[in-house]
């Protein structure tokens, strides 16, 4: 094998492995876009509902429609007392605290509605039995 051939095997096979590591960066990066924020947040809370950060949480982040996820997943607010619902997720949208106790169903803001184009709101609904506790939990939009 002569020189200029041994120098064209390695440049190939260098261009190869080049394409291939910036294949894989792109790959990564996509991952990240679209999954990277729900891993993050599952890595720092160790996949626990935080009432603080629910309560802090700024609706156009969509913070909240992956913390709503996760209660709706694990069916944690179906069975709460009307206080339980106040303590972990505060007072809900357009209801004073004053109209809270009576009202059969809350509705809490989530972020915007998921998808390529977000042209409404998602949303958090409870609806209470007659004794004040939570019968259904569902997202809507």
């Amino acid at each position: 094998m002569g020189m200029e051939e041994f120098a064209l095997k390695t440049f190939v096979k260098w261009a190869i492995a080049s394409i291939a590591s910036i294949s894989m960066l792109g790959v990564a990066f996509y991952f990240y876009l679209f999954f990277g924020a729900d891993l993050h947040d599952y890595w720092v809370t160790g996949g626990e509902f935080d009432p603080v950060r629910w309560k802090e949480a700024a609706i156009a982040t969509g913070d909240r429609i992956r913390m709503a996820d996760l209660l709706l997943e694990r069916e944690e607010l179906v069975g709460l007392t009307r206080q339980e619902v106040l303590s972990m997720l505060g007072t809900p949208g357009g209801l004073k605290e004053s109209n809270v106790i009576d009202a059969p169903q809350w509705t809490y803001a989530l972020g915007p509605e998921q998808g390529f184009v977000a042209i409404s709101h998602e949303w958090l609904v409870l609806e209470f039995d007659e004794n004040g506790v939570v019968k259904t939990a569902r997202k809507r939009i």
